[in-house]
């Protein structure tokens, strides 16, 4: 078990436009006003696992912004645990927010950017079921070079889990 820090990291604008709304901030409130109590929560607080934003910060859907996912949270700040979309997130970059042409493209943006998981309702992460990932690691445009736990080692993925003593090593 583990917590998660939500929402990472422009939660921000009416909540039922959240999976389409677009809140513009400038970098100096970006850091100055949303980022202080996740870096707390990620840096000081090592909590293993961040749920990022239904909604897009200055044009770019949270669950797709490579500068917020790997950059800040994963470069800056070191952290080594598991980045999730909440339910639905990876639909949104394409349908709420239309900043991607597919499922397919939005679900690479996702990837990219440094997302480990998404709780979702759609086909696109299931096995066997219609998910498109596979299709989209085979034509290349995502796989384990594009994903940001994978820089980080073959065990990242369960790392956390492990570490919370949820599952045992094999």
């Amino acid at each position: 078990m583990t917590a998660t820090a939500k929402h990472y990291a422009v939660h921000s604008g009416p909540e039922p436009l959240r999976h389409g709304f677009d809140a513009k901030a400038s970098a100096h409130d970006i850091e100055d006003t949303y980022l202080p109590a996740f870096r707390a929560a990620v840096v000081e607080g090592r909590v293993k696992s961040v749920m990022c934003v239904y909604n897009a910060i200055n044009g770019v859907p949270g669950c797709a912004s490579e500068l917020l996912l790997d950059g800040t949270l994963r470069e800056q700040w070191k952290f080594d645990g598991y980045v999730t979309g909440d339910c639905d997130a990876i639909r949104d970059i394409e349908t709420g927010h239309k900043y991607a042409r597919s499922a397919a493209e939005a679900g690479a943006f996702a990837v990219k950017a440094g997302l480990d998981n998404d709780c979702t309702t759609s086909a696109f992460f299931r096995p066997g079921r219609g998910s498109r990932l596979p299709a989209l690691r085979r034509r290349g445009e995502a796989g384990p070079a594009d994903r940001g736990r994978d820089r980080r080692g073959p065990q990242a993925d369960a790392a956390p889990a492990l570490r919370a003593g949820a599952v045992r090593p094999p």
